[in-house]
This record gives structure tokens, C-alpha cells and sequence, in this order.
């Protein structure tokens, strides 16, 4: 098994790297355009993998509203020339997507047989990949997860935005009426390979189970983290984002079985701790 992981310097392509270990072979953005339809052809039949999990993404959610044409470009158009190279090379394409192809009218966690609306261009774009994987890909998988925090990357979690707002002012706005489902990184880079080493091809939800309001979850954290601050409940629409969010993007899966989130989060406190490591 060779396992290209495009996306491989990000939060998720990091862990799935270590996961994978001496069978994954790490795509950087610097090695592969994704939005290059001959980078894309000259890159993977160069590799020949067997596997080919695209972890790459453009997901500020409010930029996605700004600058459109890239977020259908990266996280839609991308798929169709993926797609027909893991065709050619008879390799499984595996995208990676996102809570927010819902739109979290459901008022329960979503399933993989629930139908998408998204009501955002994050999020749209997102479906659009879905849907472009599930017409042209011969052989595929799509990945469904949410609010992942641990590892490493560019980007800051919300697990990130809370303890850096609570240590530099002491306090941190936090929605009461938007609920998730916190997902540890290194949970959904294990999950990933045991899908794709066991499980027939289709749509799962990668996510902890459980979930939990974004104002209880900073709450948690801050005890977990024993960080003093306050936590300020707010609603939603005075946070006053550029891009709509769905209220109930929680995950849930009839195929597959994760560890509650406090038990992710308890975990992942322990790694840091391991490390040597501070939040």
C-alpha cells in the first residue's frame, strides 16, 4: 500500500503521515498544485500510489465568502482532475470533507444518509467536491468530520482561539446556541486508516462522538486546562461573522464508533503534557 497525502504539511495530512508511517508519502503544496490539472497527472503517475488522500483545503470559512472562486477551485474543481488520475492509476481517492456541507436545521447529529444544505460557500464548495468525487472517482471515500483540534497547523482551532484569548484578555465571547461535535486530530487520522484498510468504499463521519455547545465546550476547557478567564455566552448573531453557520453541525455515524470528545480532549491534554509541551 502507498498512500499519497496531499495536504501532507497541515493539521490533518501531519497526523495522517505519522498514521500511515513507512507507507504514506507526503505531498506538500510546493510538490503538487491541486488546481493544476498537468501538476496533478505529472505528480501522481510519478508516485503511483495506491491511495490518494487529499487533506488539502482552503476552509477560512469568512474568506471562503470573500474569495469564492478559490474555495470552488481548491475544495471542488481540484477533485475532477484528482479524480481522473486515481482513475488512470486504478487508486482510491480519499476527500476529506466537512459538518459544514449541513445546515443545521436537524436539531440532532447528523447522519452520513442525511442530505446536505449548506448555507455557506465553505460549505457549498465543500459539497461540490462530494458530489464531483461521487460522479468521476471510480473507487472512493469521502470523509466527514468537525471542529478537529490537536496536532499542528497554520490555521488555529477553536481549541486554539479559546485558550489564546482567555490568557491574553482574560476572557473569550463564546456562542451558547451553536452546537459541535469537538474532534481530536489524531482520532480522525486513525479512523481514517481503518476505514480505508477494512470498510467498503462510501460517505462516513469522523467525528468524537457527542457534542456540546461552542459556550460549554470553552468551558470545559478552561477547567480542563485550569486556565482562569471567563467564559461570555453570546448568540451567534452577535458575533457578527461574515459567513452564515449552521446552529447544529454535530456528527454522528451508523458505520463507525469514536471515543466521546472529553475523552479526546483528556487524551489529547496528556499528549501535550508527554511533550513537554504548553497549550
Amino acid at each position: 500500500m502507498k498512500v499519497a497525502i496531499i495536504g501532507a504539511t497541515g493539521r490533518l495530512g501531519k497526523e495522517l503521515v505519522k498514521v500511515f508511517g513507512t507507507n504514506s508519502i507526503p505531498v506538500t503544496h510546493q510538490m503538487l498544485d491541486i488546481t493544476n490539472p498537468t501538476s496533478v497527472e505529472s505528480v501522481l503517475m510519478n508516485l503511483n500510489p495506491t491511495i490518494v488522500i487529499n487533506a488539502a483545503v482552503y476552509h477560512p470559512t469568512d474568506l471562503c465568502e470573500l474569495y469564492p472562486d478559490r474555495a470552488f477551485l481548491v475544495n471542488a474543481v481540484a477533485l475532477k482532475y484528482l479524480a481522473d488520475v486515481c482513475n488512470r492509476l486504478d487508486a482510491t481517492l480519499v476527500f476529506v470533507s466537512t459538518d459544514y456541507v449541513f445546515d443545521g436545521e436537524k436539531g440532532a447529529p447528523y447522519l452520513e444518509n442525511d442530505h446536505p444544505n449548506p448555507i455557506n460557500i465553505y460549505g457549498l464548495s465543500k459539497f461540490m467536491g462530494e458530489r464531483i468525487v461521487c460522479r468521476y472517482a471510480g473507487r472512493y471515500y469521502i470523509i466527514r468530520t468537525s471542529a478537529i483540534f490537536g496536532g499542528e497547523g497554520k490555521h488555529k482551532t477553536l481549541v486554539d482561539k479559546v485558550v489564546t484569548q482567555l490568557r491574553d484578555k482574560g476572557y473569550v465571547r463564546m456562542a451558547r446556541d451553536v452546537v459541535i461535535s469537538p474532534t481530536y486530530v489524531n482520532d480522525v487520522a486513525n479512523m481514517i486508516k481503518d476505514i480505508v484498510s477494512n470498510m467498503e468504499p462510501g460517505i462516513f463521519h469522523c467525528a468524537n462522538s457527542g457534542y456540546v455547545s461552542c459556550y460549554e465546550f470553552a468551558k470545559h476547557l478552561m477547567e480542563v486546562l485550569d486556565i482562569k478567564g471567563e467564559v461570555v455566552p453570546v448568540e451567534l448573531t452577535e458575533l457578527n461573522l461574515i459567513a452564515r453557520r449552521p446552529k447544529f453541525s454535530a456528527l454522528g455515524s451508523n458505520k463507525i464508533r469514536m471515543p466521546d470528545w472529553r475523552d479526546a480532549i483528556h487524551r489529547w491534554r496528556i499528549s501535550i503534557l508527554t511533550q513537554g509541551c504548553d497549550t
